[in-house]
Protein backbone atom coordinates (compact mmCIF):
# COMPACT_ATOMS: atom_id res chain seq x y z
CA UNK A 1 0.00 0.00 0.00
CA UNK A 2 1.32 3.42 -1.16
CA UNK A 3 1.26 6.78 1.31
CA UNK A 4 -1.44 8.13 -0.94
CA UNK A 5 -3.61 5.03 -0.91
CA UNK A 6 -2.83 4.69 3.01
CA UNK A 7 -4.21 8.16 3.48
CA UNK A 8 -7.47 7.23 1.25
CA UNK A 9 -8.34 4.62 3.56
CA UNK A 10 -7.71 6.71 6.66
CA UNK A 11 -9.78 9.28 5.23
CA UNK A 12 -13.04 6.41 4.81
CA UNK A 13 -12.65 5.35 8.18
CA UNK A 14 -12.84 8.98 9.60
CA UNK A 15 -16.02 9.36 7.00
CA UNK A 16 -16.85 6.09 8.97
CA UNK A 17 -16.69 7.51 11.86
CA UNK A 18 -18.09 10.87 11.19
CA UNK A 19 -21.55 8.57 9.87
CA UNK A 20 -21.76 6.37 13.02
CA UNK A 21 -21.07 8.79 16.08
CA UNK A 22 -22.48 5.44 18.38
CA UNK A 23 -19.88 3.44 16.91
CA UNK A 24 -17.15 2.15 19.74
CA UNK A 25 -13.36 4.29 18.94
CA UNK A 26 -10.41 2.03 19.34
CA UNK A 27 -9.00 1.48 22.57
CA UNK A 28 -5.79 2.10 21.20
CA UNK A 29 -5.75 5.41 18.45
CA UNK A 30 -2.09 4.73 17.86
CA UNK A 31 -0.53 3.77 14.56
CA UNK A 32 1.98 1.53 14.26
CA UNK A 33 4.92 1.31 11.32
CA UNK A 34 7.41 -0.99 11.01
CA UNK A 35 10.13 -0.02 9.52
CA UNK A 36 13.95 -0.45 7.59
CA UNK A 37 15.74 -0.88 11.08
CA UNK A 38 19.07 0.88 10.28
CA UNK A 39 20.34 4.00 11.93
CA UNK A 40 20.22 5.92 8.31
CA UNK A 41 16.06 5.51 8.42
CA UNK A 42 16.28 6.78 12.20
CA UNK A 43 17.62 9.77 11.17
CA UNK A 44 15.58 10.28 7.99
CA UNK A 45 12.29 9.99 9.92
CA UNK A 46 13.56 12.38 12.82
CA UNK A 47 14.32 14.45 10.48
CA UNK A 48 10.80 14.34 8.73
CA UNK A 49 8.64 13.80 11.86
CA UNK A 50 10.40 16.88 13.99
CA UNK A 51 9.10 17.57 16.53
CA UNK A 52 8.63 14.32 17.78
CA UNK A 53 9.48 12.13 20.60
CA UNK A 54 10.87 8.67 21.27
CA UNK A 55 10.70 5.95 23.33
CA UNK A 56 12.59 2.55 24.04
CA UNK A 57 11.93 -0.73 25.97
CA UNK A 58 14.49 -3.84 26.04
CA UNK A 59 14.02 -4.67 22.34
CA UNK A 60 12.28 -1.67 20.46
CA UNK A 61 13.20 1.86 19.90
CA UNK A 62 10.47 4.27 18.75
CA UNK A 63 9.83 7.50 16.94
CA UNK A 64 6.46 9.12 17.98
CA UNK A 65 4.74 12.09 16.39
CA UNK A 66 1.86 13.31 17.80
CA UNK A 67 -1.19 13.96 15.45
CA UNK A 68 -4.48 15.46 16.45
CA UNK A 69 -4.55 13.25 19.85
CA UNK A 70 -3.05 9.99 17.74
CA UNK A 71 0.34 8.74 18.27
CA UNK A 72 1.98 7.81 15.04
CA UNK A 73 5.11 5.38 16.12
CA UNK A 74 7.53 4.25 13.91
CA UNK A 75 9.15 0.98 15.48
CA UNK A 76 12.72 -0.36 15.14
CA UNK A 77 14.59 -3.06 16.91
CA UNK A 78 16.69 -1.00 19.55
CA UNK A 79 19.64 -3.09 18.55
CA UNK A 80 19.80 -1.67 15.10
CA UNK A 81 19.93 2.05 16.12
CA UNK A 82 21.22 1.95 19.52
CA UNK A 83 25.01 0.93 20.48
CA UNK A 84 24.86 -1.44 23.34
CA UNK A 85 27.34 -1.02 25.84
CA UNK A 86 27.75 -3.36 28.98
CA UNK A 87 28.44 -1.33 32.11
CA UNK A 88 28.82 -3.76 35.07
CA UNK A 89 27.10 -7.25 35.94
CA UNK A 90 24.48 -8.38 38.65
CA UNK A 91 24.08 -11.64 40.15
CA UNK A 92 20.43 -12.69 39.83
CA UNK A 93 19.34 -15.40 42.11
CA UNK A 94 18.12 -18.89 41.61
CA UNK A 95 14.62 -18.95 41.56
CA UNK A 96 11.92 -21.85 42.45
CA UNK A 97 8.49 -21.96 41.58
CA UNK A 98 6.05 -23.38 44.23
CA UNK A 99 3.96 -26.42 42.88
CA UNK A 100 0.66 -25.05 42.00
CA UNK A 101 -2.55 -26.25 39.37
CA UNK A 102 -3.03 -23.99 36.31
CA UNK A 103 -5.94 -23.88 34.48
CA UNK A 104 -5.49 -25.38 30.46
CA UNK A 105 -7.94 -23.05 28.30
CA UNK A 106 -9.58 -23.38 25.19
CA UNK A 107 -11.70 -20.71 23.66
CA UNK A 108 -14.45 -21.67 20.81
CA UNK A 109 -15.93 -18.91 19.42
CA UNK A 110 -19.23 -19.41 17.93
CA UNK A 111 -19.71 -17.47 14.22
CA UNK A 112 -21.01 -14.33 14.23
CA UNK A 113 -23.25 -12.97 11.18
CA UNK A 114 -20.74 -14.58 9.00
CA UNK A 115 -21.91 -16.72 5.56
CA UNK A 116 -20.79 -19.63 4.30
CA UNK A 117 -17.03 -19.04 3.35
CA UNK A 118 -16.57 -17.55 6.78
CA UNK A 119 -16.97 -13.54 6.33
CA UNK A 120 -18.71 -11.33 7.88
CA UNK A 121 -22.36 -9.84 6.64
CA UNK A 122 -24.37 -7.06 7.40
CA UNK A 123 -27.30 -7.92 10.06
Amino acid sequence: MTASEYATALRAVAEFFDTHPDCPVPSDPSISCSVSDTKEEAVRLVRLLMPCDKEWGPMLFSLIKNIGGIPLKFLFWRSAVCTRRVVGTREIPRREIDAHTEEIVEWDCEPILQDAQGRATRP
